[in-house]
């Protein structure tokens, strides 16, 4: 973000106000990520092609390989894109927490977390970088978790960061099953979550 920002006359300018020649590299790099998101979505690691992100964000090969060492590089940046979008399930009622959960199946998200699933298989640097990301996942749910019995004044027996854990696992077995998705299983899913945090 530092370098989307810089003060002009005592203000921050965005990357709009920047003059066209600065923005230019900004925008190509967005484009990659938005069309790698979508391609690694529904085509998966191993069948996405470079070339198709390239065509698709409408830049061309040699753009890419300014941004980027490899199509492991653009998948570490769009997974780790993906993590700063995290989205908490709501904790205000049970039936929110089941919309919560039959959303992450069709959400944007829901293909890259498949493609990274599936990319982490196959590549050692991305499951080094893997391990990283799963810790600060699971710091930023053990703090969801704090944050919804504090609200609710609720104290079971699991701990915080066992109860994270689970819900982590929860969430992603409904992003990256195999299962046939039903309302019953969101439902299932949902009222686990929502026993796993208090209780009742």
């Amino acid at each position: 973000m530092r370098d989307r920002i810089r003060l002009t006359r005592g203000r921050a300018m965005t990357l709009e106000d920047a003059p066209r020649r600065q923005r230019q590299p900004q925008e190509k790099l967005a484009r990659l990520i938005a069309s790698a998101t979508t391609i690694f979505g529904a085509e998966g690691y191993a069948h996405a092609r470079v070339q198709d992100v390239c065509t698709a964000a409408g830049v061309s090969v040699g753009t890419f390989y300014d941004h980027f060492e490899n199509k492991a590089d653009l998948m570490l940046h769009v997974a780790e894109q993906a993590i700063e979008a995290l989205s908490f399930p709501p904790t205000a009622g049970l039936p929110e927490l089941e919309q919560h959960v039959a959303w992450l199946e069709t959400a944007p998200t829901a293909g890259v977390a498949r493609a990274w699933s599936e990319a982490i298989r196959v590549d050692p640097a991305l499951r080094q970088a893997n391990a990283r990301m799963r810790g600060i996942t699971h710091a930023r749910y053990t703090q969801w978790v704090r944050d919804a019995r504090g609200r609710r004044r609720a104290h079971p027996a699991l701990d915080d960061e066992l109860t994270a854990s689970a819900v982590i696992a929860l969430l992603r077995e409904a992003v990256t099953g195999t299962y046939q998705p039903s309302a019953d299983r969101v439902r299932d899913m949902a009222r686990a979550i929502w026993f796993l945090v208090y209780a009742e």
